[in-house]
């Protein structure tokens, strides 16, 4: 069963957004897109996994929360760096004022 038909919700349209954008925007093998999906299907429900990838890909989505005004928590994160109190204080300042990365105007993304 692909996890896109599992998980309901935002993660699965980002993902269906992801495969809208594979060979446009990016190329990915199919391996590679199959962690895209997972990390972006799964994102608000984490299964469990060793891949390092889908793990950091949760990671830079929880330490972006300060958008939404929410403070990330260690215990959510998976990676010893994103747990660092000082890479958190800096991700959360930087996301709390909205910082736009370039990508999303090349993309013409609105974050």
């Amino acid at each position: 069963m692909n996890c896109i038909e599992v998980e309901k919700g935002h993660g699965r349209r980002g993902a269906e957004f992801a495969g809208s954008l594979r060979g446009k925007a990016f190329d990915l093998s199919d391996h590679d897109f199959a962690l895209l999906e997972t990390a972006c299907a799964f994102h608000t429900h984490s299964i469990p996994t060793d891949d390092i990838t889908v793990q950091t890909c949760w990671d830079a989505d929880r330490l972006d929360l300060g958008r939404v005004g929410i403070v990330p928590d260690p215990r959510y994160l998976c990676t010893a760096v994103a747990k660092a109190p000082e890479l958190l204080d800096w991700a959360y300042e930087r996301s709390r004022l909205r910082y736009e990365p370039r990508i999303c105007r090349e993309w013409g993304i609105k974050p």
